[in-house]
């Protein structure tokens, strides 16, 4: 793992220290991906000298990148625990917090359904393969969440679908690309991942009693660019990404 880690920060090192002109360098969480890769065109089109440039991946390893100095213009978080830990060490600033938007858990399984999942309470029937986000990755701790407000009122119910667990990724994307190539009957993952993957992958939702949504903040690393960043802020809050957040199935915060 730590080997990964390190690669994966030689190339975004390597890939800033050729940066040039105004282009933003912007970490930001998997689950992003797309609505980031679909907005950049209109970006750069507000922005002719500019460029979006994205370095996605699981919150958590995009926090050790920043804690090894990795060059960032705008850091976008699932989740806020990572970013308070960064605050206590200087890397960002967590005052003033406020998410974006917002998204929820729930169960991908492959379009032909081999297992016959059709709910959450299925994920304790013996013999299922089942993929997760490992713990420290923020949709791997609300799966868990999940997972234990169900055992309050199911017993067992978080055992026996940990017990199922066959693997556990660095970031939910991993998760769900595992489902739609059919290696799992099953993951969890955030409902915008699984509509991603339609028609390989078919949802099936987690009952809101005890869903836990995950939010997503966005913050100015200290030392990054400040008019780079500040115009990329500005940005995510026009009318042309947040409809492009909801066309995906984010949910949005207000402004």
């Amino acid at each position: 793992m730590r080997r990964l880690r390190l690669l994966a920060l030689a190339v975004v090192l390597v890939s800033c220290s050729h940066s040039k002109g105004k282009d933003v360098f912007v970490f930001a969480a998997s689950s992003l991906t797309i609505p980031l890769q679909t907005f950049a065109p209109a970006y750069h089109a507000a922005h002719p000298d500019s460029d979006i440039k994205l370095n996605l991946g699981g919150t958590q390893d995009l926090s050790h990148q920043l804690e090894s100095h990795a060059p960032c213009d705008v850091f976008i978080s699932a989740g806020s625990d990572w970013l308070h830990t960064l605050a206590k060490q200087g890397f960002v600033s967590d005052a003033n917090l406020v998410p974006f938007a917002s998204n929820k858990l729930c169960i991908a399984v492959p379009s032909s359904n081999p297992a016959k999942i059709t709910s959450f309470a299925d994920l304790a029937k013996p013999g299922i393969k089942l993929v997760i986000a490992a713990a420290p990755v923020p949709a791997g701790k609300a799966a868990r969440k999940a997972l234990a407000n169900q055992t309050k009122l199911s017993p067992s119910f978080e055992d026996k679908v940990l017990a199922n667990v066959v693997s556990q990724e660095t970031s939910v994307r991993a998760v769900v690309t595992k489902v739609a190539f059919g290696a799992a009957d099953a993951g969890i993952v955030y409902v915008t991942d699984a509509l991603s993957e339609s028609p390989n992958a078919t949802l099936i939702q987690i009952p809101d009693s005890v869903n836990v949504p995950v939010e997503y903040y966005a913050v100015i690393p200290k030392g990054a660019d400040q008019s780079k960043a500040r115009a990329f802020l500005a940005a995510l809050s026009s009318p042309v990404f947040r409809q492009t957040l909801t066309k995906m199935g984010f949910e949005l915060n207000p402004k």
